[in-house]
């Protein structure tokens, strides 16, 4: 059983500074975008398809957030209701598939393979950035240890899996060449979050725990974002590190 996306498009955009600032790292090694039409898959809340934008770009963002996708369009961004593993797009029709801190939320990666390079046109690029091996790993083991625990496991449906799934670096090389991409660049990237405290954690965890804390009557979600955050602050900081699998790859003419 999978959760259903229902993410809180305001707390995400309260609680996700790093992420975003990772994305505006990207955005600004992207290049020349002036002219070039790229989607963003995982588009949020649509901060950065906005900065596509300024940088001269036609973008159209996919997110399978309806909350999301409410917000970009707020911000006059054109951006649709999807998902990775079944892009709502035509076939070859983007010069750039764009996605930052979205993808791992994806259980078949090589599923999303093929979608992303379905849609680029010949001679497009994808440059993506996606959790990595041991990403955030203590965060989201406590969260699996405590969802096990009473008063939380009585909530816990049978069969239950969260949806996310770090990237294996040698699994997207591998599966990109597979499906005809020329594969320029993949990298293992590690960032410090730097929170000053626990409640800085807790306003990056609460919005995406959401794929335990909907399953939880109300009264208990704090109880069980609290928690985590606590045990997770109370170990060794590299069990909350942030690790990133960064791709640059073209599809060729």
């Amino acid at each position: 059983m999978e959760s259903t996306p229902s993410w809180d498009a305001a707390a995400y955009e309260e609680g996700s500074s790093l992420q975003t600032g990772e994305g505006y790292q990207l955005v600004r090694e992207l290049g020349e975008v002036a002219g070039r039409s790229v989607v963003d898959i995982g588009c949020g809340d649509g901060r950065l398809m906005l900065a596509l934008e300024e940088a001269g770009a036609r973008v159209l963002g996919v997110d399978p957030s309806s909350s999301m996708v409410r917000r970009a369009r707020a911000r006059g961004l054109a951006a649709v209701v999807g998902r990775a593993e079944a892009l709502p797009l035509a076939d070859g029709a983007w010069g750039m598939a764009f996605s930052n801190a979205a993808l791992h939320w994806c259980l078949d990666h090589d599923v999303v393979m093929r979608e992303l390079v379905r849609v680029l046109a010949p001679g497009g690029e994808l440059r993506l950035r996606l959790g990595g091996p041991g990403n955030q790993w203590g965060t989201f083991v406590e969260a699996e240890r405590l969802f096990n625990q009473a008063p939380f496991a009585m909530h816990r449906p049978a069969g239950f899996r969260a949806p996310l799934r770090m990237a294996d670096p040698t699994d997207w090389f591998v599966g990109l060449t597979e499906h005809g991409m020329v594969v320029n660049r993949v990298a293992v990237e590690s960032v410090d979050p730097r929170w000053s405290d626990p409640d800085a954690m807790a306003r990056w965890f609460s919005p995406i725990a959401h794929v335990y804390t909907d399953l939880l009557p109300r009264d208990l979600r704090p109880a069980f974002v609290d928690e985590v955050v606590g045990r997770t602050w109370a170990r060794n900081p590299s069990a909350r590190t942030f690790v990133r699998v960064a791709i640059e790859a073209s599809k060729p003419v």
